[in-house]
Formats: C-alpha cells, structure tokens, sequence
C-alpha cells in the first residue's frame, strides 16, 4: 500500500508507502529521543551560566522545547525520501486548520515568548492583572501561574498581559509608593502642622520605609472637609499593600483622636423658602416634633 505523492524533476511518480511511514515513525521516536536528552543537557548548562537573566534563561529553554522535535521530524522525513514540496503543500493547509481551530492557544503560546524577550515580567515579579494580585510563579508555554496571599494560584494566560493591562510592582525597582487619603473638619487649626505630623505618624509603622521620607499633601477644599494624601513608600510589596495602608490609616486615627481634631461626615443645609405657618412657628420656637407617616397596610 502507497500513496502518490507528485512527480520528482525527472517526471517520475513519487509514492510513501506503508514501510516508509513505519520506518518514519521509527526513526522520528529515535531522534526525538535523542533531541530531548539533548535538550535536558543543554537546559542544564545554560541553567548553570549565572551571568543569564531568569527570563533569558527560560526563553532559550521554550526555543529548545519547540525547534528541536521539529528538528527531528524533518530529519525522519528526509531520511524516508519524503517529498518536501508536498509537505510543503501539506503542510500549509493543515498549518491553516490548525491555526484557525487553535488560534487563542497559538496566541497565548507566543504571547510567553514576547514576555519572556521583553523582559515585562519574570518569575518573582509582583503583579496585579485582571484583579489578580500575587507574584509571580512560573511561566508557562500558555499561562503564567500567580500565587496570591491567601496560597491560591491563579493561571492567567499569557495573551492577556499583553492585551490588557499590568500592573508590574517590582519591574525595575522594589520601592513602591502608596496613599493613604484622609479629611478633616474645616475647624482644625495649624493644617501645616498637621500635615508634619501625619508625615511623623506613618513612619511609626514598621513596614513604611525613612528613605524616602513620607509626603504629606494638602490636596483640595472639599464640601465638608479639607481633604490630605498622605503617600509614603514600602519596599515589600509581596507582603501586600492594602495591609499596610490599612495600618497607616489607622495611625492617621489614632493621631487625630489624640488632638481631638474631628473626622467630618457628609453634612447637607436645607434652606426652605416657603413653608406652612404652623411650621414656621415651630422653627421660631425650636419646638419641632417628628413627623410621622401613616403606615399603609
């Protein structure tokens, strides 16, 4: 049994028969298991060269992963005498089936070799992507594996860090500066002072770095308060940050009970410009009682 596969330069029929693909078979099992020996050596070497980033040395090992048993596949058909101009053929229409049939797989595949090239993110990374936040794991041919604080992993394929938004918290450097706004009364005296003494307060937490110094900015007159962001800095950001904001704001707390410096709510005035001469005796006389509702049953 033999199928036709085109004619050679010299007009001649060219058949691949049953023995060929067994011999093909054969030969391809051989050589990929050389290339993966080959590819765990070689792994190994490159995992041993210290002068490698992490992130160089997993794309050189995803380019190993991916040209070597195709390497050996095209060895093993050359050897047989397969006709390249039919694979070529052959090999363009299956190309276009499995593209259209796999094409987020094919996406999110090299999707990890830009992430690797460029270098965005790497293993140990933090990161906050698609309300994800964790650091990073490992990558993966199509994912990236995260692990958050409460230890679950969560694995985001790769397209969507370069589809969406990232935020990377220790890209080029571990030092991130946080906020951690807060208002008060329109009564509080000595708003520089204040503000010094915010900037004193969060440096009384543990985690909030003295280099560089916290920042304490008046940031606007709002309707019921004068409204502050206090931004300070942590070279942690793998421990979490809400955390640690949460324990500077507490600190704002605690400092402004201490010098009775009020917190405002919300307040609205209503003026009223008519109203029934009963109730403005009542105002007159600040004698009003609650008003209340018939209850429908």
């Amino acid at each position: 049994f033999s199928i036709p596969l085109g004619t050679d330069e010299a007009g001649n029929v060219q058949h691949f028969s049953a023995l060929d693909f067994v011999r093909m078979l054969a030969i391809f099992a051989l050589l990929f298991w050389g290339a993966s020996f080959a590819s765990k050596f070689v792994k190994g070497r490159i995992s041993a060269i210290d002068e490698l980033t992490v992130s160089f040395k997993a794309l050189l090992s995803k380019i190993l992963d991916v040209m070597l048993p195709i390497i050996a596949l095209i060895a093993a058909l050359q050897i047989v005498g397969f006709p390249f101009g039919t694979l070529a053929i052959f090999g363009g229409a299956v190309g276009l089936g499995i593209g259209l049939g796999m094409q987020r797989t094919v996406s999110n595949f090299f999707a990890g070799f830009t992430l690797i090239a460029d270098k965005s993110i790497k293993p140990g990374d933090v990161i906050e992507v698609g309300g994800t936040y964790g650091w990073v794991t490992q990558m993966n041919a199509r994912y990236v594996s995260i692990r958050t604080r409460d230890g679950t992993a969560h694995l985001i394929p790769n397209d969507l860090f370069i589809n969406e938004g990232v935020t990377n918290w220790s890209h080029s450097d571990r030092v991130v500066r946080l906020h951690a706004p807060f208002g008060v009364s329109y009564n509080t005296q000595d708003l520089r002072g204040l503000a010094k003494r915010a900037e004193e307060t969060a440096l009384s937490v543990e985690r909030v770095l003295k280099s560089p110094v916290p920042r304490c900015n008046l940031m606007e007159f709002g309707d019921n308060s004068v409204n502050f962001d206090l931004r300070f800095w942590i070279n942690d950001a793998a421990n979490g940050t809400s955390n640690v904001r949460s324990d500077v704001l507490l600190a704002i707390w605690d400092m402004l009970s201490e010098q009775g410096i009020e917190i405002p709510f919300p307040q609205r005035d209503l003026h009223i410009k008519s109203a029934p001469k009963a109730l403005r005796d009542a105002l007159e006389n600040e004698a009003i009682s609650p008003v209340s509702t018939p209850r429908e049953d």
